[in-house]
This record gives C-alpha cells, sequence and structure tokens, in this order.
C-alpha cells in the first residue's frame, strides 16, 4: 500500500467488512493494524453492505484516527446481481482519469446514495438575439459577430470565467434583466439594448417556462433618449427633463416588454407573469454591493426585503386612517402597545434565524423612540414669505407664535400637546411668554410695532381664541399623522458577526460586532455567511448569482469556508458566479466552466465544460493562474514546502 501511494496509485481494502479485521483475536496483531490503518496508507476502503459503512468508519476513528473514503464492491458473480450495488460517480467524459480524479475529490464526486436533485427551480438557457449592423457586445460566434448569444447552464454550479471586460458581468446583468427588469443605471440600460430580444429557458418545478424581454431599439425611430421607450416624453417635446427611476423602468418592462410562456409539448402557454417571475428569482449579488450595504442604512432595508417580506406583522401604517384629533389622541395612546406587539413579532422571526446561527452571526433589531418635530410654520402659515408679518394685529410674528407651539411640543411632548390642543387648554404661561415677547418686539422696533396691540391680562383669552381657531382650520392634523409615521418607521435592523468565528486552533469567546465597524474582508465574509445562511434557513432555492464573490476575501477562507459553502449549497440551489479565482473554481468542482472571451467590441463564448476535462483545465491555468508557464514556477517555487 505505501508502494501504492508513492506511486500515485490508487489503491483499496476490498470486503473490509467481511474479514472482522478490527475485532479482538483477529490473525493481525495491534501493530500492524496501527501501521495499515493511517490516514497515509488507507485512503479507501470497500464494502458489500452499505449498512456497515458507519460503525466500521466510527471504529477506525476511535480506535486508528483513520478516516478513509468508503467505496461499494459490486462483487458480482453473475449477470442478475450486476448492478444492484452500485455508487454514483460524478465527473465529465467517461475515462479512466475521470474515475481517478472522481476519487481523488470523493466529497464531491462520489456519493454511496442515488443522488436526489433538488432543485426544483433553475435557470436552463440564455438566448440573446442580435440586433445586428455590429452592435450587439455578446455574440454568438467570435468569427461571426451578428450570430446570436446562447448559453445553457447546469442545473447544480456555474463559473464564469475570462479576463477583465470579456462580458462575465454583461451576461450576468442580461440574466437579471429577464428574470427580475432590474437595472441601476441608465448607461447600463442602453448597452443592454444594443441587443435584441432576451429569452430565458427556466424549470420551476419540473415545468419549463419561457421568459421573453423585448429590448427596444434606440436608433430605430431616432429618439433622443432610451427613457422614450419607458413612459417618458412620449410626445417628443423638447428640453424634457428625462429621470431614470429604477423602479419605474421595471414596472414598465414588466408591463409592456415581458411575456412569460408555460412550455407544453410543442406549444406555448402565456402565463400570469407577475405571479410566476417573484417565485423564479430575486436578485443577483454583487460582493461591492454588498459591502455597500453593510456599511450604510440600507442594511435594514436590506434585511427586512430578505426576512420580513410577506409575513404577518403589524402594519407600520399606524394611526394614519385617523380623520380627528380626537381618535389621533385614542391611537397614541395604544401607540407603546402596537410597538411592543410589533417588536414581539419581528423578534420572534429573527430569533428563529438566530438560533440556526448561534456563534457565527445574529440578526438584531431595535425600535428607536425619537419623534420629528411638526413644522408648524408650513402648517399653520402656508406661506413662509409672510412670517415676519404680525398675528392677528398683534406686537408678535406668525414665527413667534410658531416657535411658542414648538416649545409647547417639546416640552410635553406629542401625547401633551394633542391632548392640550384638543381641550383648548395650552398651559398660561406659554401666553405669558407671548406677552413678553410682545413688549421685546416693541422695544427693539417701536416703529414697526406701534400701530399694533400689545398684549395684556385683558386680550389673552382672545388671543388664545385666534390661535385655537389657526390650529382648527390648518392641516396639523396631516402634519401629525406625517411625523406618527416616521417615528413608527423608525426601527432598524442589523447584522452582528462573531469576528472569533474564523479558523483557528485556538478556543476563542464568541465576540460579536455590528457589520458596519468590520475590516472590508470582514464584511464581505459576514454578508455573503448571511445570505447563504438565510437562504439555506428560508428554503429559498432560486438560483444564486453572484458577481465576483472573492473581492477582498483572502485564499485561505475561500479555501475553507466559501468554497465549502457552495459545495453544500449547490446540492439544492443553482449557483451562477463570475469570478477570476481559481480556488473557487477548481475546488467546489464546478459543474460546468464558462470561459468568455473579447475583443473589446463584442464577447462570446469560447468554450465550456466540466471542470475535470483536460481543456478546462488548460483554459483555467491560463485565464486565472497567468498561464502554463506562471504556474509551472508557482509549483516549483512552493515544491519543497509541500514535499516536507
Amino acid at each position: 500500500m505505501k508502494d501504492f501511494n508513492n506511486q500515485n496509485i490508487i489503491n483499496y481494502i476490498a470486503h473490509f467488512n467481511s474479514y472482522n479485521i478490527l475485532k479482538k483475536g483477529s490473525h493481525l496483531s495491534g501493530a500492524y493494524k496501527r501501521q495499515v490503518f493511517t490516514k497515509e496508507n488507507t485512503r479507501f476502503i470497500g464494502v458489500k453492505n452499505i449498512n456497515s459503512v458507519e460503525g466500521s468508519k466510527n471504529r477506525l476513528l476511535t480506535d486508528f484516527n483513520c478516516e478513509p473514503n468508503f467505496l461499494l464492491d459490486n462483487d458480482s458473480h453473475d449477470i442478475d446481481s450486476v448492478g444492484k450495488n452500485n455508487m454514483w460517480i460524478k465527473g465529465g467524459k467517461i475515462s479512466f482519469k475521470m474515475f481517478q480524479e472522481a476519487l481523488l475529490d470523493y466529497t464531491v464526486s462520489v456519493s454511496l446514495f442515488e443522488p436526489n436533485f433538488e432543485q426544483k427551480s433553475y435557470i436552463k438557457g440564455l438566448y440573446i438575439q442580435s440586433r445586428g449592423g455590429d452592435r450587439s457586445f455578446l455574440t454568438g460566434d467570435k468569427l461571426e459577430k451578428d450570430r446570436d448569444f446562447f448559453l445553457t447552464f447546469s442545473p447544480s454550479m456555474n463559473c464564469l470565467i475570462g479576463g477583465r471586460g470579456t462580458g462575465k458581468s454583461t451576461l450576468i446583468d442580461m440574466l437579471q434583466f429577464v428574470l427580475s427588469q432590474d437595472c441601476d443605471k441608465q448607461s447600463k440600460l442602453e448597452f443592454l439594448c444594443n441587443h435584441a430580444n432576451a429569452f430565458v429557458l427556466y424549470v420551476l418545478e419540473d415545468a419549463e417556462y419561457i421568459i421573453e424581454v423585448s429590448l427596444p431599439d434606440v436608433l430605430q425611430e431616432n429618439r433622443d433618449n432610451i427613457l422614450q421607450y419607458y413612459g417618458q416624453n412620449r410626445e417628443n417635446r423638447y428640453g424634457y427633463p428625462y429621470n431614470y427611476n429604477s423602479d419605474s423602468i421595471k414596472e414598465w418592462t414588466r408591463s409592456q416588454y415581458t411575456k412569460v410562456y408555460k412550455v407544453e409539448g410543442k406549444f406555448f402557454k402565456l402565463v400570469d407573469k407577475t405571479r410566476i417571475l417573484e417565485k423564479m428569482f430575486d436578485r443577483r449579488y454583487s460582493v461591492n454591493e454588498l459591502v455597500r450595504t453593510a456599511d450604510g442604512e440600507k442594511i435594514t432595508e436590506f434585511i427586512s426585503d430578505l426576512m420580513l417580506k410577506n409575513k404577518n406583522l403589524p402594519r407600520p401604517n399606524y394611526g394614519l386612517r385617523t380623520q380627528t384629533l380626537e381618535s389621533f389622541e385614542a391611537k397614541l395612546q395604544e401607540l407603546d402597545k402596537y410597538r411592543r406587539v410589533r417588536k414581539d413579532s419581528i423578534l420572534k422571526i429573527i430569533d428563529d434565524f438566530n438560533q440556526t446561527q448561534v456563534g457565527k452571526l445574529r440578526i438584531c433589531y431595535e425600535q428607536i423612540d425619537r419623534w420629528e418635530v411638526p413644522d408648524f410654520e408650513s402648517t399653520l402659515f402656508k406661506s413662509n414669505s409672510t412670517l415676519n408679518f404680525s398675528f392677528e394685529n398683534y406686537r408678535i410674528s406668525k414665527r413667534d407664535v410658531a416657535d411658542i407651539l414648538y416649545l409647547v411640543y417639546q416640552e410635553l411632548g406629542i401625547k401633551g400637546f394633542v391632548n392640550v390642543i384638543l381641550k383648548q387648554n395650552i398651559p398660561n404661561r406659554y401666553f405669558i411668554l407671548l406677552k413678553n415677547i410682545s413688549e421685546e418686539n416693541f422695544a427693539k422696533h417701536e416703529n414697526k410695532w406701534r400701530n399694533n396691540s400689545e398684549i395684556n391680562d385683558s386680550n389673552i383669552p382672545y388671543l388664545k381664541t385666534s390661535i385655537y381657531s389657526l390650529i382648527a382650520n390648518s392641516s396639523l392634523l396631516d402634519e401629525l399623522k406625517r411625523v406618527l409615521k416616521e417615528h413608527v418607521a423608525n426601527e432598524r435592523l442589523f447584522l452582528e458577526f462573531n469576528i472569533n468565528s474564523k479558523e483557528t486552533s485556538q478556543h476563542l469567546d464568541i465576540l460579536y460586532k455590528e457589520v458596519s465597524v468590520l475590516s472590508l474582508g470582514q464584511k464581505v465574509v459576514a454578508m455573503l455567511d448571511f445570505l447563504l445562511a438565510y437562504s439555506d434557513y428560508s428554503k429559498d432555492f432560486r438560483p444564486l448569482i453572484i458577481d465576483q464573490p472573492e473581492d477582498n476575501l483572502d485564499n485561505r477562507y475561500i479555501y475553507r469556508h466559501l468554497v465549502q459553502q457552495f459545495r453544500d449549497v449547490k446540492a439544492q440551489r443553482q449557483i451562477i458566479l463570475a469570478t477570476h479565482n481559481a480556488t473557487i473554481v477548481t475546488n467546489s468542482m464546478t459543474d460546468q466552466v464558462v470561459i468568455m472571451e473579447s475583443d473589446g467590441a463584442h464577447a462570446w463564448i469560447e468554450s465550456q465544460g466540466y471542470v475535470s476535462k483536460k481543456f478546462i483545465k488548460n483554459h483555467i491555468i491560463n485565464q486565472l493562474e497567468g498561464g502554463r508557464d506562471s504556474f509551472k514556477h508557482k509549483m516549483s517555487i512552493y515544491e519543497t514546502a509541500l514535499s516536507e
């Protein structure tokens, strides 16, 4: 066995469960067995009965600290028994080399049980019609530039590789636009529209669908702006102020340019596109966008969209339907109870998830008890240009009245303020303040205020009546509802990550830190971990599309953590990555590698295939390792360290 292993010849112990070799009293000595059952010598063991694998594995680990990979011996002695004791091997073209490589990557490529392909939702293919006239960037052939572009995908894991500017991100952008109609920039929309119609063949719950998105040609009718095809300036007015809004682009594209067909044999049946599209895809992810999300206030919206969307929670439009100050005051009295119920409901949702991630990360939620100040000037007096004018011919300005109401609001709070307004019982001390302001105004600017009435004890009741009348005839209720709406929405969801969860031999205490204060690399780790963990928790197995997941990550983390995540996820969920990282492509045993090339004006698929195929390996070396000479030099540099 040592000799075979030294020559890189695969060998294994057959019929292991028939030997009783592990039992005491067997003809082999303990010293001999300790030499045989080492990690270096025994890499593979064959058993005829799959039920004996677990027991043998535990004994070998306990007695010899040996963890071999198990194979099933078919051991057929007649034709009838052939095919009854099978194992499954994953690879490219059938050959001994494929078999050898599969065994060496056992955890990904070998299964003792029949694989259960769980993907119920995946992208099967993308087809993009050429616009012609040498305009389309994605093309079907590097020599015939006007040929339509098409690509088929594996239901498991797909990696798009190639140099900078070879169309990987464009392909992902096109997939996103067809599936979700999302496009964040006008320049990107214009670039996509240099192609003609785009189609995605999609498998959802064992049924095939075709999504068709028509891309308008901005040159067809000599329009000035692409947005004229998306609902703006349809009259073609000169000097029209165009405004790019991704939500309106999505809405217009979905309603005007998108069709979804169900494939029924040779026929295509038009179906309800909104319902189907929501089931198919959510969004594509860019690592740089995830980092920006982690840095800012968008993290609350990101987590809320991911975790709370479509949940049965107390609605955040609390109190907005009230028509009178009396009913508004009643809502204020019940506000604390409402917020408690909402908090408990949200905590229950996130705590269920947090329990699955103890020691890794957690979602936190807090309600912020902060009230905005109403805009009394605009609410009571409409025009700010008259704020320095006299109020009801008294020696106080309209601004003075607004300032006093601000003071009442700040000192009594919103509940107390609404109460004294309803009862017309603003404490007298505030009117005394207005009296003092009246005297100060006259003392400083006698000429301005000479013809206005002073405020004194005898006319304060009339002043009160004027102020209460002003409030009653204003839109104060609408302004208070706006303030309440802002208060109710003043809540925060954020992500905390255990910075001691990294690979280490030391036992470190759990130390959670908010993602926004972490280093760039830690942010990427935390956001990717959350994204993958939550999809697993929520059973969201729609395709996962990520642009350059390796950005800002070190190779140690990529190999030990991210690669394993992709291996686990791809059994249940289709993954499509654009990457420049060889570790991701090779160690995750990507089911399809797509090599893209470009001449600057056009991009095309140079080749595609399973990662173990020789020609794919050559492309990986050329594209991701700097070429054969670079890779050989790297191997020679590391050789002395690896041979020790």
